[in-house]
């Protein structure tokens, strides 16, 4: 089984959609429990994922960076078996190019994979932090 699933849907160029794209999709999904696991996102992270509570602590790892608030990080919340997690994307992370990282393009109305060419490294994949910037890392 593959430990790590990240999605990463690029050149979207709609800030709203990038926002909401987390629970867009898993809300959308036939079966959330293909998709609980998982964090889905474009180039800066949504507003917060919705994920299983299992998976909180991989919310601390690159590229992923918790949301500031002041010297302190918005903790979890806890809803039932999952919990929303507040994270920006590190601007100077390198994407993730294990088996779980997906990433797809927007072209001409459609998403396509472009996962090898991010892995081969012929395409590049830049994260950047939409928030305050007393709330970027």
């Amino acid at each position: 089984a593959v430990d790590d699933c990240q999605i990463y849907l690029l050149d979207t160029d709609s800030k709203l959609f990038g926002f909401y794209v987390d629970t867009t999709i898993k809300a959308l999904v036939p079966d959330l429990s293909t998709l609980g696991r998982c964090f889905v996102q474009t180039e800066f992270s949504p507003w917060y994922h919705l994920i299983e509570r299992s998976e909180v602590a991989r919310a601390q790892k690159p590229p992923f960076s918790p949301v500031r608030a002041g010297r302190d990080t918005v903790a979890p919340i806890l809803i039932g078996h999952g919990a929303l997690v507040f994270l920006n994307m590190a601007p100077d992370a390198k994407p993730p190019l294990g088996p779980g990282s997906f990433f797809l393009d927007w072209r001409d109305g459609s998403f396509v994979d472009v996962s090898e060419e991010v892995r081969s490294g012929r395409r590049p994949v830049r994260f950047f932090c939409f928030r305050a910037p007393s709330e970027c890392p």
